[in-house]
């Protein structure tokens, strides 16, 4: 699942749902980049508004107390543990 194993991050349901999140909502964006699809055509096809298409997209991940919403353009979060499993910082690129 990750790159680099960490059984902490691995046992831990909150990091799971927010990797999963992330994880699902950038294979979406990739997907709508390869297609040409815009966010308004994405809400045509799902019967949606543009509004609750958006909503969805951008969500927020959380590493503890930081949270980072991804605005539809990020791909990737990057987030630091210290020896505690407690959360130090949390960034996000394109």
């Amino acid at each position: 699942m990750f790159e680099k194993k960490d059984s902490r991050l691995e046992a831990d349901p909150l990091f799971l749902v927010e990797y999963m999140k992330a994880t699902i909502t950038s294979d979406i964006f990739t997907v709508m980049e390869e297609k040409s699809i815009s966010k308004t055509e994405l809400a045509n096809r799902l019967g949606k508004s543009r509004q609750y298409v958006s909503r969805i997209l951008n969500e927020t991940a959380n590493f503890g107390e930081i949270s980072i919403t991804s605005g539809g353009i990020y791909k990737t979060f990057l987030a630091k543990m210290d020896a505690n499993g407690n959360w130090l910082w949390a960034t996000k690129t394109e």
